[in-house]
């Protein structure tokens, strides 16, 4: 029996039972199973299912119509007969004469294989003989087919005004940044618009694409969009993840993926709409704020400064560690929501709101507190900063204190070391000058008096080079604990370098007031310092000026109050001196000495003359004494006390010791070769001289050079040589020179300081007595005393002795008599010039021109 599928055969509704054996065929050829099931049955369930299925025929809305295998119509139904037939019988006729362009249509292929291959089909097209759109089912039937055939025109024009929808909505989403995407549940029915496609490079809609969504997903991130996705499509909720998205260079980046499902009336997912959204530079920047974010947490957390961060009100809103630890320390009720301004500390609330309103206007405010309780003081350098400024108006501020106590120790140590001397703890020059500077300005403005004292130990030297540096060191602590005890408050103490001290009187009547003060110094400084078991003098020269009495400039009060203090020196220490107008007088011919001295070496105007020593026993000459002359601008010879300065400056020493030596070893040389037998020439040498530390040097080199023996040549220094700065440069040279054959002789013995010792410590060979023990020996007993102890001295020693100032017969006697070896004097003769030396030796060469019987 043939299937007749869902469409029944149109024949079984043109009659009714009894039904013949052929109508009993046909409905063995129907295609509808109930009808079948119903013929088998019973006859009566058959006519009433042809009934059914005749009234079926004539009421659908389809056209219905069979054909048989030539291709004639047998049978149209109602519908077929209006719009097929229209009015015309078609029975019997064929197919073609009625469509004439069926071949060309889909559908006759649709035809011819349910026709030839026995087989059902279902095909829609457009059909050009009746000007629509049809969908034509076809069954094959025992004596031929039938054909089921509908209008659809309505429902193409619907699909095709879906498809314009659907074409305008793809077009407008096609312009959106994002990618937008729908999809079926089961992923088979799926649109991406062109963002997609040009962020991924991906054509998902293509059915036959060899990669799906999840591909495109990075590895470390599929796990979670999958899971994420499966539970929307369980639970039906809303699709959200961000995962790197694979684009089309072959980079990652992040998107935003949502989605949301469109539902049925039963809650049954039908599709779902989704958004994909790059996000990627949105999300590196996320990811570095939160890293920022916990950094900075991290640093307000860890760091030992204390951060607040305060609402616009400058309430506190947050403390960290620190913060809360430091204010621990003020109190123990909680600090969130109270003042700032309150909590900073009693002695900092001020500061703290002309901060806090530096900070509402939008820049930074700054002040430093301090903190005290019976333990423990704290200083906090705080700064307070807006937060987020906007329109002008801080959101919020953040404080920031730092603890500085060690700082502030550390800053007040280095002020006090930067203006304090740190053997003694007084005042140093920078603090001296500094307050010296206020003082006279507070003076200044008051019509008030003002002194400074300039002090010098005296003998320092000799001090450290006798005890070493730290009997020195202990004697200036000593000295400036006494200064201490005796000046009164208020006034400052300084110690401006090595035994140099000032002392700045602040307020004062007068010069009484002046001196009174520096007899006080004096009479604390009198009373020994016992050091190592050895008594020490604390002597000290004092020389003071008076603002404004002397000067109203700072720096010519202490130029002043210095040339008192040189001048206390110059007369031999252990003083006070004020400054008098006359000392500036000193000062002025004692440049006026420097500036001729000047002259004379740049003008060449220098000489040496001799003077002749003669050997009191045999009466000949024993040697000369080389003396300084200069030529004034009148030609007239001046002597050296006319340029006395010039031998206490260094440079112009050196120069005029150069000058003599040249010319002193010139004329030895001269001397030498024309056969004269001169003895030697002593040649005087100041302190200055040995501070470059090479004279003997420059002399032995002078001497090698013009081929003199060096016993040819004395070198002649006093006492005070030993005791001036550069001592040490003294003590190399002098060693050196006697090595060499050079003799040492000390000049003006027993003027100076511990002549004993210097015998001791230095070279000497020869002693020369001073011409003011010679002048009045005759006379004054002790000055002949002192003559003969120190001829017995140096003969014990083994030391020649030379008597200076001999101008009488008397002392000549007494000199003689008293064995003193070798006389010099203007009894002997005046210096001579090189010239005239070769007649005093010739004087000299006798007897002798002088008679012994004169007698003191």
């Amino acid at each position: 029996m043939t299937e007749f599928k869902e469409f029944p055969t149109p024949h079984l509704a043109e009659r009714v039972n009894p039904l013949n054996e052929g109508e009993k065929r046909a409905l063995e050829n129907a295609t509808d199973y109930n009808l079948r099931l119903a013929l088998e049955r019973s006859e009566a369930v058959a006519a009433s299912a042809a009934a059914q299925l005749r009234t079926f025929m004539e009421t659908t809305t389809d056209c219905v119509y069979t054909l048989d295998r030539n291709w004639c119509f047998t049978y149209l139904n109602r519908r077929a007969s209006e719009e097929i037939a229209q009015g015309r019988d078609l029975i019997g006729a064929h197919i073609r004469s009625v469509f004439g362009e069926l071949e060309d249509s889909p559908f006759w292929e649709q035809f011819n294989a349910a026709m030839n291959e026995q087989t059902s089909q279902t095909v829609e097209g457009y059909f050009p003989p009746l000007g629509g759109w049809f969908e034509v089912h076809t069954a094959v039937i025992d004596d031929g087919i039938v054909a089921f055939f509908r209008n659809i025109e309505s429902r193409k024009a619907a699909e095709r005004e879906r498809a314009e929808d659907a074409r305008r909505l793809h077009a407008t989403l096609d312009t959106i940044p994002q990618m937008v995407w729908s999809m079926s549940p089961d992923g088979t029915d799926a649109y991406y618009n062109r963002r997609w496609r040009d962020f991924t490079g991906v054509d998902l809609t293509i059915s036959d694409a060899d990669v799906t969504r999840l591909d495109l997903v990075h590895p470390d991130d599929r796990a979670l969009a999958d899971e994420r996705w499966n539970a929307s499509m369980t639970n039906g909720e809303p699709y959200e993840c961000s995962y790197r998205l694979r684009h089309k260079s072959g980079t990652y980046r992040w998107v935003l993926s949502r989605a949301q499902p469109q539902k049925s009336d039963d809650e049954a997912i039908v599709r779902w709409f989704g958004t994909s959204t790059d996000v990627h530079e949105a999300f590196l920047a996320k990811q570095a704020l939160e890293t920022s974010e916990a950094r900075n947490r991290s640093i307000i957390t860890s760091t030992p400064d204390c951060v607040s961060f305060l609402d616009q009100e400058g309430r506190i809103e947050y403390l960290n560690e620190a913060a809360e630890r430091a204010f621990g320390m003020l109190t123990s009720e909680p600090m969130i929501g109270r003042s700032w301004i309150d909590e900073v500390g009693p002695g900092a609330r001020e500061d703290a709101r002309r901060a806090f309103d530096v900070a509402r206007s939008g820049t930074v405010g700054h002040f430093t507190a301090c903190h005290s309780d019976e333990s423990v003081t704290v200083w906090w350098d705080i700064i307070i900063a807006p937060i987020a400024v906007r329109s002008g108006v801080p959101s919020g501020f953040v404080a920031t204190a730092r603890d500085i106590t060690h700082q502030k120790i550390a800053e007040e140590r280095a002020n006090w070391t930067a203006n304090h001397d740190a053997l003694t703890g007084l005042a140093n020059r920078t603090l001296f000058n500094s307050v010296l500077e206020q003082q006279l300005e507070d003076a200044s403005a008051c019509d008030c008096a003002a002194a400074v004292l300039m002090l010098d130990l005296d003998d320092f030297k000799r001090t450290n080079d006798a005890l070493g540096h730290d009997a020195g060191d202990a004697l200036l602590c000593v000295l400036a604990e006494r200064l201490r005890d005796s000046v009164t408050d208020g006034n400052l103490i300084a110690r401006l370098g090595g035994d140099e001290f000032a002392i700045i009187l602040k307020t004062i009547e007068g010069q009484e007031d002046v001196e009174r003060a520096a007899q006080s110094i004096l009479a604390a400084l009198k009373k020994p310092f016992v050091y190592d078991g050895k008594l020490l003098d604390l002597k000290v020269s004092i020389g003071a000026s008076i603002f404004p009495q002397h000067t109203d400039c700072r720096s010519e009060l202490l130029k002043s109050a210095d040339l008192a203090l040189y001048e206390v020196k110059s007369a031999g220490g252990g003083a006070y001196r004020l400054f008098s107008p006359e000392m500036r007088a000193n000062l002025k011919a004692r440049l006026n000495m420097l500036s001729t001295a000047r002259s004379a070496l740049d003008e060449n105007l220098i000489a040496s003359f001799y003077q002749p020593k003669i050997n009191l026993r045999n009466r000949r000459v024993n040697g000369f004494e080389a003396l300084l002359r200069w030529r004034d601008p009148s030609g007239k010879m001046r002597k050296p006390e006319t340029i006395d300065a010039a031998f206490e400056d260094l440079t112009l020493a050196a120069e005029i010791s150069d000058c003599m030596l040249d010319r002193v070893v010139a004329d030895m040389r001269q001397w030498t070769d024309d056969g004269f037998n001169f003895g030697h020439v002593a040649l005087n040498a100041a302190a200055a001289e040995f501070r470059r530390g090479d004279y003997a040097e420059r002399i032995l080199e002078r001497l090698h050079k013009a081929q003199l023996v060096p016993s040819l040549l004395q070198v002649e220094i006093t006492e005070k040589v030993f005791l001036g700065r550069g001592a040490e440069f003294v003590k190399t040279a002098l060693h050196t020179l006697a090595a060499a054959g050079v003799q040492i002789a000390l000049d003006d013995f027993g003027t100076g300081y511990a002549s004993l010792s210097h015998l001791k410590q230095f070279p000497v060979h020869v002693i020369k007595i001073d011409r003011s023990f010679v002048r009045d020996l005759c006379i004054d007993e002790e000055d002949a005393a002192i003559v003969r102890a120190v001829i017995r001295l140096a003969s014990s020693l083994d030391i020649a002795v030379v008597a200076e100032g001999i101008e009488t017969e008397g002392q000549l006697s007494f000199l003689m008599k008293n064995r003193c070896q070798i006389g010099q004097g203007f009894l002997f003769g005046q210096a001579v010039s090189p010239k005239e030396l070769p007649a005093v030796l010739t004087r000299w060469s006798g007897s002798g021109a002088i008679s012994n019987n004169q007698r003191c």
